[in-house]
């Protein structure tokens, strides 16, 4: 091809080394972390955060998106907090109580998302997430 055409190649597979790079990365951190699509459903979980959860990805991240919550003692406060942020496109930020749904064990947690905005500053792409045990 020619330069341009070869250049535009070589940058999309840039791209996607990195994109790959960054996926690898975050299925293998031992952060428990989530990705939720532009209306706040779970697509993506890492095996640490189903540790911690005590679920498998599937049941995480299911037809509505809202497994996770089969795992939260406050559910009910946490989902319309969560809904909030989303709303309002807002950073999320909340603890609350991680009951393992294999062990029973419970645990206090922080979660923290952000919204992730596309090149118009105004619609989100993504929501990225991580929660963490608070205090041990």
């Amino acid at each position: 091809g020619d330069w341009s055409s070869d250049v535009c190649s070589s940058d999309l597979e840039d791209v996607h080394l990195i994109v790959t790079l960054q996926r690898a990365n975050l299925e293998s951190a031992v952060q428990p972390r989530f990705e939720c699509d532009p209306a706040g459903r779970c697509i993506w979980v890492n095996e640490a955060l189903c540790a911690l959860f005590g679920q498998s990805v599937n049941t995480m991240v299911d037809t509505d998106g809202n497994g996770w919550l089969r795992s939260i003692e406050e559910a009910n406060d946490v989902f319309h907090d969560w809904a909030d942020a989303v709303k309002n496109k807002t950073p999320y930020q909340r603890e609350y109580t991680v009951r393992n749904q294999k062990t029973g064990k419970s645990v206090k947690c922080r979660a923290v998302a952000i919204p992730m905005f596309g090149k118009d500053g105004v619609t989100v792409r993504v929501w990225n997430g991580s929660v963490n045990p608070v205090g041990v």
